[in-house]
């Protein structure tokens, strides 16, 4: 496997130990994920597009945070321009 994901990487692909049982009618489990970052331009967007589509594709509701540890890169500035990550400075 790479280090970036391909659209057919899982989360367990990406070292994520995952155990999602289906949503009872009246709960709707919330999934928070926390992903540090360091100087990741070349490769936190598409992270965090296989992520959301992952998430997506089990209609889980979710929230992703990033940690932006001090990158001296345009990291920062790629996760400005999103709108669907809380986005955090260490």
């Amino acid at each position: 496997m790479s280090d970036v994901p391909t659209s057919s990487d899982t989360l367990t692909d990406l070292g994520v130990d995952v155990a999602v049982e289906p949503p009872s009618p009246q709960r709707v489990p919330v999934f928070s994920v926390i992903i540090p970052a360091y100087n990741e331009e070349a490769a936190i967007e598409s992270t965090l597009n296989h992520l959301i589509e992952q998430f997506a594709s089990r209609n889980c509701e979710y929230e992703i945070i990033v940690v932006n540890d001090g990158s001296n890169d345009l990291t920062g500035e790629v996760l400005a321009r999103r709108q669907d990550v809380c986005v955090r400075a260490a």
